[in-house]
């Protein structure tokens, strides 16, 4: 797989990643308002305590977190708030650690304010990319006969990113360089990285892509040592 980036790239390192959504939901509304209890208090809670986590927790590792369901109205307590939260890290098993703790965090939002608390996902989490180095040289060698310059600074686009090819690299020789279409300063998942992905800079960065690609997959197959070593993974 080739992915768009500012630049042209292959030392990017994509870190593991799980994904939750979190639900706090009150009990029954009793008749005086102020023995009411909210929900949003309770994600309050759990959001300040994720936040006094993160000063204890490696530089590989990331607890990113949004409200998506917080009520209509300033002045009526929601029934229920929702939020989604990713938690990553530089290895699978440290992401399964880390969530540990975010979820004793997520338990004492709602202990603190009384409501009940749901959690789902986590169960299909992405694992960190293992790139296959040789299949990687074929790559940028490819690459570069099509004109594409590489940058050594591929880590800076992937500082806290993470990709369901992590999985696929787990099992198979995987590669997961990046396609530069010029859009530096701008960067992936911002407006202007995506006002540049329609450009016919952009274009030839997809059938560069492509190609460069293809003529990996040939030489992969072409060359005897290359190709047994991949065909002898199973």
């Amino acid at each position: 797989m080739v992915h768009p980036a500012p630049f042209d790239a292959i030392d990017a390192e994509y870190c593991a990643a799980a994904a939750y959504t979190v639900e706090y939901r009150a009990p029954r509304r009793p008749a005086v308002p102020r023995a009411s209890v909210s929900p949003g208090d309770a994600l309050t809670v759990a959001q300040v305590a994720i936040g006094l986590l993160r000063e204890h927790i490696g530089p590989y590792e990331r607890i990113h977190g949004v409200a998506t369901h917080c009520g209509a109205a300033a002045n009526v307590l929601p029934e229920s708030v929702a939020a989604s939260y990713i938690v990553r890290a530089r290895y699978l098993c440290d992401v399964q650690r880390l969530s540990a703790r975010v979820m004793a965090c997520f338990e004492a939002g709602a202990t603190a304010a009384g409501c009940t608390l749901s959690v789902t996902g986590g169960d299909k989490p992405y694992a960190e990319m293992r790139p296959d180095r040789e299949m990687l040289a074929l790559y940028k060698t490819n690459a570069e006969r099509l004109g594409r310059t590489f940058t050594d600074r591929g880590r800076q686009l992937s500082a806290g990113a993470s990709t369901d090819m992590g999985n696929v690299s787990q099992t198979i020789p995987s590669i997961h360089p990046c396609i530069g279409i010029g859009s530096y300063p701008a960067v992936n998942h911002q407006p202007e990285f995506a006002a540049c992905c329609v450009t016919a800079r952009a274009d030839r960065a997809v059938h560069d892509g492509a190609l460069a690609l293809a003529w990996t997959i040939l030489d992969m197959a072409g060359i005897p040592p290359v190709r047994e070593r991949l065909l002898a993974r199973d």
